[in-house]
């Protein structure tokens, strides 16, 4: 990766979204093959000053000389492909696997395509295996510093998915490019270096993409269709779960207090399909987020049972599921929220299909286990807090409006 800047600042425009049944497939599948010979370049080429080496079936890429622009592409291009490769690095390297970068077009591969980080530092928007700019990876606790591990990269319509050792860490849908050269980054300064092996690829099907993506598909439907969930009259469609205290204020906001337990305001009313979007206003390392899809017969609020949208803040950076994250399968980028002041939250729901937006930007996104592709209650929540001595938290929300896009 190189100047990591945050992906609001790019002002980087995310989009893309497909089922199966809107994909057409224009050719069949093609097996897997080797990209890289284990004997030379044949097939490659070099951008920039470095040095190679193969040994042993690797590649051994190093920086000759302190080079931010540098790296070793595919002569051809790809459009739509499974990518497997094995890499071995150290902590200080800054490097990344390039992807459907379009050579037609002048500028760096990795804003004219796609790039896979690879960067051991966790102190950063795009830690290892993110998506650069596009999807920020979750955390692997089992990553083996200077051992070989293997990063898979699928690239299918506007579908983009990374796993790191079989472990899916982040996937988005985009359209920025969809065809272009595969190719691995230089590091950066001198001594830093990069080895790859094993790298095969197998093209798949060409696509053909019919629908908007699925943001622009829920807003334009709700344009003039939006409830609101809450009747300011009463809040009798609702159910407080576990304690804590709820209060809608005479100016229609919704304020959520807990003790040392987790409490949850519910609706009685159930959704599978479609989209929320409300303002919070929160303390920095409170705790609170949007449950959806919770079982209506069940008492429990659970991760095991429903998907946390969440709204919590309390290590920068290195928080494994920041505001904006879908917990336990996406992560957000850091820093989202103004705790002065309102903030914008969406939700989009379709099948097993989830995504977040925070103020206006693209926080996390998903497709979930079956399991969870089914209808529940909406449970927004006051939680403890788990790292302070303070356990109790406020949480305060209004203008929460829904289209249910399930309902004619």
């Amino acid at each position: 990766m190189r100047k990591a800047l945050l992906p609001i600042l790019l002002g980087i425009t995310l989009a893309g979204c497909t089922t199966n049944s809107e994909v057409r497939s224009l050719v069949k599948d093609k097996e897997w093959r080797s990209i890289f010979n284990e004997k030379d370049l044949r097939g490659w080429e070099k951008v920039g000053n470095f040095q190679t080496e193969v040994k042993g079936g690797a590649l051994y890429i190093s920086a000759a000389e302190t080079n931010e622009n540098a790296w070793l592409l595919t002569s051809r291009t790809y459009r739509n492909f499974d990518l497997e490769l094995e890499f071995l690095m150290d902590k200080e390297t800054d490097s990344g696997i390039l992807f459907r970068y379009d050579p037609s077009q002048s500028g760096l591969p990795n804003t004219l395509g796609y790039e896979a980080n690879l960067l051991w530092n966790t102190d950063t928007q795009n830690p290892l295996g993110s998506i650069l700019f596009h999807a920020r990876a979750k955390t692997l606790p089992d990553l083996l510093q200077d051992q070989w591990n293997q990063i898979a990269i699928k690239a299918r319509g506007d579908h983009l998915s990374i796993s790191i050792n079989g472990v899916k860490i982040a996937e988005t849908h985009s359209r920025a490019s969809m065809s272009g050269r595969i190719g691995i980054q230089v590091p950066g300064k001198r001594g830093q270096n990069i080895a790859v092996r094993k790298m095969r690829i197998r093209e798949l099907a060409d696509t053909r993409i019919s629908s908007p993506q699925l943001e622009q598909l829920y807003r334009n439907a709700a344009t003039n269709d939006l409830e609101p969930i809450i009747a300011y009259e009463t809040l009798d469609d609702w159910q407080n779960l576990n304690g804590g205290k709820w209060k809608l204020n005479s100016d229609g906001v919704l304020h959520g207090f807990s003790d040392d337990q987790n409490s949850f305001f519910v609706t009685k009313n159930s959704y599978r399909n479609f989209y929320l979007q409300l303002k919070f206003k929160i303390k920095k390392e409170d705790n609170s987020g949007i449950f959806i899809r919770k079982h209506p017969d069940s008492t429990n609020v659970s991760l095991n049972d429903a998907i946390e949208c969440n709204i919590y803040d309390h290590n920068g950076f290195e928080h494994a599921y920041s505001t904006g994250s879908i917990a336990n399968f996406a992560r957000a980028w850091s820093h989202l929220v103004d705790y002065s002041d309102w903030n914008s939250m969406e939700i989009f729901a379709r099948d097993n299909h989830i995504i977040m937006y925070v103020n206006g930007q693209k926080s996390s996104e998903v497709h979930l286990p079956e399991k969870y592709n089914k209808a529940g209650n909406i449970c927004l929540q006051a939680g403890p807090r788990f790292f302070s001595d303070r356990k109790s938290s406020h949480v305060y929300f209004k203008d929460i409006l829904i289209k249910n896009m399930d309902r004619p």
